[in-house]
């Protein structure tokens, strides 16, 4: 080996070593919070929601992390202020995105959060509740699936 092939591959080693450590960036962690308006319980049934996220690309514990919070009773008389308290508690760990399940989770988290995106699953009656506009354009920060559409909706469905 001569001495110009040596300064040659080691000039180009030098230039290019900037270019190999760029390429190693580290993968953003996105963080899904979870509200839950009843107590949780070993049978939820999360599984389906983390392998809907799994099939779109997102693997817990690589590139996110999924936070659930929930009252701790059915029937406990301050659940509302507690899911109020909960939401509040969301809102400064600053998630990516909010789930929040049943109407009172969904009401607590309307309330508490401006600019997160949220997601309702089992809404009863969006629109008369106020959280959002309509179900063809929510206007708002909150989109997601409702439990009850109606009954003059379900015709039009049926037809």
């Amino acid at each position: 080996m001569n001495r110009r092939m040596f300064l040659g591959g080691l000039t180009f080693w030098r230039l290019s070593a900037p270019f190999v450590g760029e390429a190693q960036q580290t993968a953003r962690i996105y963080r899904v919070g979870c509200l839950l308006s009843f107590p949780r319980t070993r049978e939820l049934p999360l599984e389906a929601f983390e392998q809907g996220l799994r099939d779109a690309g997102y693997r817990p514990g690589l590139n996110l992390t999924i936070e659930l919070r929930s009252p701790l009773s059915w029937v406990d008389p301050r659940r509302d202020e507690l899911l109020a308290g909960l939401a509040a508690e969301m809102a400064g760990r600053r998630f990516d995105v909010i789930v929040a399940a049943w109407n009172p989770a969904i009401a607590a988290v309307r309330r508490t959060m401006a600019n997160t995106p949220v997601v309702m699953v089992g809404a009863i009656d969006p629109v008369g509740n106020g959280f959002v506009s309509s179900t063809s354009r929510p206007g708002s920060n909150i989109t997601g699936l409702m439990w009850d559409i109606g009954f003059t909706k379900q015709l039009d469905v049926l037809r």
